[in-house]
């Protein structure tokens, strides 16, 4: 198996940057979702399963800065008075391009139901220090997508529609669930639910598909115990053999 495509979102909800060489550190990629869009009225960080045209502008990096490029062309580099502006008058209501780092733990909602927009709206808080829902990084594999374009052949299987941090390209049958089998020991992490099934929606955004637990405020588990990671994932010429 080789990584055949590695990128990164500086701001959560918006299309990311590819990447030759991702860094990783104790709670994901280096630069990834440190960036959000605060609705003014409710203090949540916007999702694009609550405004799906998110999905339209993308984000990257010019040194620390982030760098948002609407749908139209047009850019904001970092934070500031014109960047919300111009954020605002896009989205058609007031938001603040806001940090992760340093600030309160975000605030965000999904639908109850990923398939029914008009279902219960659930409130979950995100760990601190960065802008991501159930896990810091998102590994998506090649037979994941060829497996779901075999159940649903009418879909579009572009891999950019799940915004991975990682795709490995696999060969063959079940090699995720190898993959699961050499995840790390589950008594070693301090996650206090299961995680949710993702699936990908219309809007390409793949959420957990109903609310772990009792409807209301979901806090987040937070990540595994800190380690000693500090590894460089390579995308190959073609493909960088992953290390098991």
């Amino acid at each position: 198996m080789e990584v055949v495509g590695l990128w990164r979102y500086p701001v959560k909800s918006l299309q990311g940057e590819p990447l030759d060489a991702a860094s990783l550190e104790g709670d994901g990629v280096v630069g990834d979702r440190r960036w959000g869009l605060r609705d003014q009225r409710t203090g949540r960080i916007l999702t694009a399963r609550r405004r799906p045209e998110l999905l339209g502008a993308s984000a990257s990096y010019d040194g620390d800065e982030p760098v948002i490029t609407l749908p139209d062309g047009g850019t904001v580099v970092g934070p500031g008075r014109r960047t919300d502006s111009h954020l605002s008058e896009w989205l058609a209501s007031p938001v603040s391009l806001v940090p992760s780092l340093g600030a309160h733990a975000g605030r965000a909602e999904f639908f109850e139901d990923a398939t029914d927009d008009t279902s219960q709206a659930v409130e979950w808080t995100m760990p601190d220090g960065r802008y991501v829902d159930v896990a810091p990084i998102l590994v998506l594999t090649t037979v994941s997508l060829r497996t779901a374009a075999g159940h649903y052949p009418r879909g579009t299987w572009d891999p950019r529609r799940f915004r991975a941090n990682i795709l490995i390209g696999l060969d063959g049958p079940r090699v995720d669930r190898g993959l699961m089998d050499r995840a790390p020991d589950p008594d070693r992490c301090r996650h206090s639910r299961p995680h949710t099934a993702m699936h990908p929606l219309h809007h390409g955004e793949a959420i957990p598909t109903r609310a772990p637990g009792r409807r209301g405020d979901l806090p987040h588990p937070g990540p595994p115990p800190p380690r000693p990671l500090r590894r460089v994932v390579r995308r190959g010429r073609p493909g960088t053999p992953v290390r098991r």
